[in-house]
């Protein structure tokens, strides 16, 4: 923790390239929502408000004894469940940042839990693979892949995020909504 800056490993996407990179919970933007998938609610080490997990459609939880307090916990998916698929109120025509969070509490070998991640029908993230995105050597590190996108009319004032397996199952440890 530096300030109220986090080190985590990060995927940006465009082009999908790994780097170690501060990032800070707000960067200026308004949180529409901050959900704790899988678990309660919660108030970080940094006094930051996360809910309990909702707008779901499907999905089991996974928890890590003592595990922390934010990334302890997530919510996976897979067949021959439906896609995990969590659906957010957002107002039409808002410009708005979604943040997700993974770390892997179940560790898996590189490429056994590989995933496509869909906003409002649209690929955002082909066959990410939390595991080797985090750490060459697969050691489980926190992961985070942020997209911006605009709710339209066409979208009836919802987020859709969608996670779709690939090989293995999806799962999502937070979930941040920012408005621009």
């Amino acid at each position: 923790m530096v300030g109220n800056m986090l080190l985590l490993g990060a995927i940006f996407i465009s082009g999908i390239t790994t780097q170690a990179t501060r990032i800070s919970h707000d960067n200026g933007l308004k949180a529409l929502r901050r959900i704790n998938c899988g678990g309660t609610s919660t108030i970080t080490h940094n006094n930051v408000t996360w809910e309990s997990d909702w707008g779901y459609n499907t999905g089991l939880v996974a928890t890590e004894i003592g595990g922390d307090e934010l990334l302890g916990t997530n919510r996976w998916d897979k067949r021959p469940l439906p896609n995990l698929i969590y659906r957010i109120p957002v107002a039409v025509n808002s410009s708005i940042r979604v943040v997700l969070h993974f770390l892997e509490l179940m560790p898996k070998s590189l490429g056994e839990r590989v995933f496509n991640v869909e906003i409002n029908g649209h690929m955002v993230a082909r066959e990410l693979d939390v595991m080797s995105t985090a750490n060459a050597t697969g050691a489980p590190a926190p992961v985070v892949v942020s997209f911006d996108t605009v709710i339209t009319a066409r979208d009836k004032g919802l987020l859709a995020v969608e996670l779709v397996p690939v090989t293995g199952a999806a799962f999502l440890s937070a979930l941040e909504v920012l408005q621009h």
